[in-house]
């Protein structure tokens, strides 16, 4: 036997199979789209929480809402890491509820989806700039 094949034939005490325990489950293509939307969703609040804070650190730089923003941001990366594929009415709540928040934070970061957040605007080459 292979190496991989050894180690893919891990088995308990009783020599059954580890995988004979798992119970099982129906695949829904829905649950799992709105899974990956709810984890996309989250990570975009990330991306937002990020902007926020580099603009505040070459801004104002007001402590308090740098550490705001980064706890807020930990809880977000909390939330990602522990958001449970097979309970769907927390998947769905945390979906709506982080889709809310970024629509807040795009607001605050001034952000619209036709227009690009970063690099929106464009040097020519006389130094004026151009929206994108």
């Amino acid at each position: 036997m292979s190496r991989r094949a050894e180690a893919m034939a891990v088995t308990d005490e009783e020599n059954h199979s580890v995988l004979a325990g798992l119970q099982p489950f129906e695949w829904s293509n829905e649950r799992s789209v709105t899974y990956e939307v709810a984890i996309e969703i989250i990570g975009q609040a990330l991306g937002c929480y990020t902007a926020l804070i580099d603009r505040e650190r070459r801004g104002e730089n007001r402590a308090e809402l740098i550490e705001e923003w980064s706890a807020a941001q930990a809880e977000c990366a909390r939330q990602q890491q522990k958001l449970d594929f097979f309970d769907p009415a927390e998947v769905v709540r945390v979906r709506d509820e982080y889709a809310a928040l970024v629509r807040r934070l795009r607001q605050e970061l001034h952000y619209s989806p036709t227009r690009r957040p970063f690099g929106s605007l464009r040097r020519r080459p006389d130094g004026s700039s151009t929206s994108k």
